[in-house]
């Protein structure tokens, strides 16, 4: 994963896994056909994101 990817996983007893990635879409929807693979049947959602401020974060526009 590039250097400058998130990947946050949150894992509590008895309640859902969320798998949050921060990437272009093209490397997110890279990884989709590994998710399904490992993860089959279970709910994938894809959101568009805005990112304001943040540590690293510089503005391309």
């Amino acid at each position: 994963m590039r250097e400058n990817s998130y990947l946050k996983i949150i894992y509590l007893t008895n309640l859902p896994v969320i798998i949050q990635a921060v990437d272009r879409e093209e490397k997110i929807r890279d990884i989709i056909p590994e998710l399904k693979r490992i993860l089959p049947g279970k709910l994938i959602i894809i959101e568009d994101i805005e990112i304001v401020s943040g540590e690293r974060f510089t503005e391309t526009s």
